[in-house]
């Protein structure tokens, strides 16, 4: 097997939510919004930065800035379970109710929108089940303190011997999974159904 990031049979098309700035109120919240009612916001990913100014006016948030086209962003409240409210972003375009408004990097002149409206994707749903089931893996690798997803992992210190068991029955059955899902691709890829009765494999080279 290879290392991380390996074995990327087909990677699926459409931009990602990777691929696009986030307005995220819940990050918003932890840095004193609504309480403080305006500051910037600073961006870097991939080699790109961007800022923008945030103005809380009447129930609204105002958003200008040399990167982004100016927009006025509405909020919306809700009680919790909890005594309190929550805000919410309403988004400019269909007015859905969202925590997270996205511009991709690309689209200078777009507004701040919710993921639907930009047609954008979660970077798993561009992944086949093999390509999740291996990240799967890895993660559960990295908490193990593994380095390689051969073998087995020892038990890291301090981990309790029925937890460590635990995650040995999901590791193998992530090891089972993994190999499962890259033969069913790898098959699928050669246009074999898996499981087929040999009669049918026999007709499609006679076709």
């Amino acid at each position: 097997m290879g290392g991380r990031g390996s074995g990327r049979f087909g990677a699926r098309g459409g931009r990602t939510t990777q691929e696009a700035w986030r307005l995220d109120l819940r990050k918003l919240r932890r840095a004193g919004f609504p309480e403080q009612r305006s500051g910037e916001v600073v961006w870097a990913a991939a080699s790109r930065r961007a800022r923008a100014k945030l103005i809380l006016i009447d129930g609204a948030l105002i958003l200008e800035g040399p990167d982004f086209r100016a927009q006025v962003v509405k909020l919306e409240w809700t009680t919790t379970a909890i005594p309190g409210q929550r805000p919410w972003f309403t988004c400019p375009c269909c007015d859905r109710r969202c925590l997270i408004l996205y511009r991709p990097w690309e689209a200078r002149d777009a507004l701040f929108a919710c993921r639907k409206c930009h047609a954008l994707t979660y970077p798993s749903q561009r992944q086949t089940r093999y390509q999740r089931l291996r990240a799967a893996h890895w993660r559960l690798a990295d908490a193990l303190g593994a380095r390689s997803l051969e073998g087995i992992p020892a038990r890291p210190k301090g981990m309790r011997q029925d937890t460590y068991a635990k995650q040995m029955r999901r590791w193998q059955k992530l090891a089972q999974d993994v190999d499962d899902a890259a033969m069913d691709e790898l098959m699928s890829m050669l246009g074999v159904v898996r499981g087929a009765p040999p009669w049918l494999d026999q007709t499609r080279a006679a076709i």
